[in-house]
């Protein structure tokens, strides 16, 4: 009896023993479970998240921001060039237009630019009949450019006129229009910025552009540029204002 007492003491003691290590076992595995198993519904939420729709802007229109506080005038007059439109204050209506109204920005706020157009813009040239009659208007390269000789253009039409004649170059050495050459005057503002632009503007008044550029006479050249006086009856050619070409 002592000896069966004894076996079903050691027997009951053993099973409690893997009770415990097995109780502890499966605890230990739970915890283990808890710290690894929230990457997982995270990677698939992530993965089931439906991506945000990107926002489509309208057409020739591109979103803009600048480090510092800003007016639409300035953002009108930046991007003049790369636009559609033809003076400054008919865009700088358009950029607030664009943006509910606002004429002034915060730093880092978005702007939206409308009517920005892909450069450099191709216009071709335009037949003219040989038996066709040249009513045109003569601007110098700085009124061509300007508001005042873009409103002047379109009161030309509107009077009947068919083309306009404008300066490139003038006789003093003025280049009023972009221009890469040793001999051209540096300069960062032309009158006429856009040349193709301009053409086209034009065109779409269903008129002629005839370009006049100076060829004989070139005061920047006579002053700055030139290396050997010109040819002249006078004796003393250096000292001329002026250079022929």
């Amino acid at each position: 009896m002592p000896a069966l007492k004894s076996r079903v003491i050691l027997s009951a003691a053993a099973i409690i023993a893997f009770l415990i290590f097995g109780s502890l076992i499966f605890s230990r595995h739970s915890q283990l479970a808890s710290q690894t198993t929230p990457a997982v519904p995270a990677a698939q939420a992530a993965a089931a998240q439906v991506a945000a729709p990107v926002r489509v802007l309208p057409p020739g229109t591109i979103s803009h921001t600048q480090k510092t506080p800003t007016t639409a005038l300035v953002v009108a007059r930046h991007f003049i060039d790369q636009s559609s439109y033809m003076t400054v204050a008919e865009f700088e209506k358009a950029v607030r237009e664009a943006n509910a109204g606002a004429s002034s920005f915060k730093k880092d706020q978005e702007i939206l630019v409308p009517g920005i157009e892909p450069q450099p813009i191709v216009e071709k040239m335009r037949a003219f009949p040989k038996d066709g009659e040249v009513r045109a208007v003569y601007l110098t390269g700085t009124m061509a450019g300007s508001w005042r000789g873009i409103e002047l253009i379109r009161r030309w039409k509107a009077a009947g006129g068919n083309a306009v004649v404008f300066d490139i170059k003038d006789s003093d050495g003025t280049i009023n229009v972009p221009f890469e050459s040793p001999l051209a005057p540096q300069r960062r503002y032309h009158a006429i910025s856009n040349l193709p632009k301009f053409i086209r503007f034009l065109h779409s008044l269903d008129m002629h552009s005839i370009a006049r550029v100076a060829l004989f006479r070139d005061d920047n050249i006579a002053n700055a540029k030139i290396s050997a006086p010109p040819t002249s009856d006078v004796t003393e050619p250096s000292r001329l204002p002026i250079a022929y070409l």
